[in-house]
């Protein structure tokens, strides 16, 4: 496996929506491994594959209580409640975007060795996890902006992206 690095917006893989992972081998826990060690260095606290070119449906997890990996993860139910958050992605550096996201989530998943587990999350894992799913299905936290908002944004990024 050749070494992973971070996708900065615009890049396209960051608009590809996942395959679901059948193939539970070592490459698999090689990945994860990448993912967190990837995610540590750029200081996040969670990363999908997209973030990192592949196309298959990874999530990373460390809000502090160590890293978690999340497979082919769903949400198979929302709460009604919503909160408000403002949120980063560290493939859109320097936007910060205020994001209205269900407070409690339930979502299915599986390990890395293939075991479906189906588990509620609440406060900031909650979050993140949502985060990362919308990752997972082509979803970056500029489209929670309205469009005039997402213009300059995105012609922010293009721009800075230019200047390195």
């Amino acid at each position: 496996m050749s070494k992973l690095e971070l996708k900065v917006y615009p890049e396209k893989c960051l608009r590809i929506k996942t395959k679901i992972i059948t193939d539970f081998n070592a490459d698999l826990s090689n990945i994860a491994q990448s993912m967190s060690k990837l995610m540590y260095i750029n200081q996040g606290i969670g990363l999908a594959s997209t973030q990192v070119g592949l196309d298959v449906s990874l999530v990373v997890i460390d809000i502090g209580d160590g890293i978690k990996v999340f497979i082919n993860p769903e949400i198979v139910e929302k709460a009604k409640k919503e909160t408000v958050m403002e949120e980063g992605c560290l493939s859109l550096p320097k936007v910060i975007v205020k994001v209205f996201r269900p407070e409690e989530i339930t979502i299915k998943y599986q390990d890395l060795k293939g075991n479906f587990f189906t588990n509620k999350y609440n406060g900031l894992m909650a979050k993140v996890l949502q985060h990362e799913i919308d990752h997972l299905n082509a979803k970056v936290i500029i489209d929670y902006l309205d469009p005039v908002r997402r213009f300059f944004v995105c012609n922010k990024l293009k721009y800075s992206k230019n200047l390195f």
